[in-house]
Order: structure tokens, then C-alpha cells, then sequence
């Protein structure tokens, strides 16, 4: 039997600018992950340390009507596309994208 603990720890950034209805994004992250596996059985203790660094860039648009489609790359896994809704006077948001 393993036992399995994980902690995680992040240091996240973004900026956001507006350009008349566009909207472009860019954000960093670092990560900090340590996993220390106990396995019961064999008596032994395996103790993993990693850290990364993964960005990511974005570009929207915002139309009148609260639609705004969006595309965003990150380096950490596949590119995003979908489209965004908030309705008027509605304090909410309906996303819907594909990876």
C-alpha cells in the first residue's frame, strides 16, 4: 500500500491591457511541487521535489452585447478558443471553449 502526500505551492502574475474592445493578457506562473511517497509494504520513503516556470498569452474581444470570443496560449498545456458571455446587468459569466 503507498501513501501519498503532495503540496504545492504558486507564485502567479497577470496583466491585462485594453485596447478600445480588445483585450490582451499575459500571465506567469512558477510552481513548486513536493511529493513524498510512503509504500508500506517495502518499507520505503520516495521524495520528489520539482518546480516550473509556465506562461501564457491571450488576445479577446469585447462586443457591446457582453459576447467577447477569446484565444489564449499557455506553455503549460494546449491552446484555448471559446467565447465568453455576460449578460447585461447580470453579475455572472458563461464561458464555453474548446482545448
Amino acid at each position: 500500500m503507498e501513501i501519498v502526500f503532495q503540496t504545492q505551492v504558486g507564485l502567479y502574475a497577470q496583466d491585462q491591457v485594453r485596447i478600445d474592445n480588445w483585450v490582451l493578457s499575459f500571465a506567469g506562473r512558477y510552481d513548486w511541487v513536493e511529493t513524498d511517497v510512503d509504500d508500506v509494504a517495502s518499507n520505503t520513503h520516495a521524495p520528489e521535489r520539482s518546480r516550473a516556470f509556465t506562461g501564457r498569452a491571450g488576445i479577446g474581444y469585447l462586443f457591446d452585447n457582453g459576447l467577447a470570443p477569446y484565444l489564449s496560449y499557455p506553455t503549460s498545456f494546449r491552446a484555448e478558443a471559446g467565447i465568453k458571455y455576460q449578460p447585461l446587468g447580470w453579475n455572472g459569466l458563461i464561458t464555453a471553449s474548446v482545448f
